[in-house]
């Protein structure tokens, strides 16, 4: 796990996606060019002296949709990749029982797991690249 989340996500959908994929895939809220300096430099250290631009308010909803994550989610990526903030622990007993459990998963076991909770917490399946489909459960 490190302090760039937004690119560790960018990065892992850049194994599946071309970057011209990416940029479709976020409704053109980035440019290709825009995800291949975050992917190679990260937020601070973009090409020759200047830096990667953090995405502006209208850009998230689009890579909230590439991501397979939520806007309030890339929303604290981006704060922890460009600002170095980092959210307050709001985190129940059980899920700080779990956690270093979960911090030893290697990358592709941890996007299983992520995947695997979000269809048991809210009935969506998503993967990067495969158009939505969300599976319903029978209610109990």
């Amino acid at each position: 796990m490190t302090n760039e989340p937004f690119r560790d996500m960018a990065s892992q959908v850049y194994r599946s996606m071309r970057l011209v994929d990416m940029q479709n895939g976020c409704n053109d809220a980035r440019s290709s060019a825009w995800w291949n300096n975050l992917i190679r430099y990260g937020a601070w250290n973009g090409p020759g002296t200047t830096r990667v631009s953090p995405p502006p308010p209208e850009a998230i909803n689009g890579i909230a949709d590439l991501f397979g994550v939520t806007p309030e989610e890339v929303n604290r990526m981006i704060a922890a990749d460009w600002y170095d903030v980092q959210p307050a622990p709001e985190f129940s007993p059980r899920v700080r029982r779990w956690a270093p459990l979960i911090d030893r998963l290697n990358t592709d076991d941890a996007n299983y797991l992520r995947r695997l909770l979000r269809r048991l917490a809210t009935g969506e399946y998503t993967m990067p690249g495969v158009t939505k489909a969300t599976v319903r459960r029978k209610p109990a």
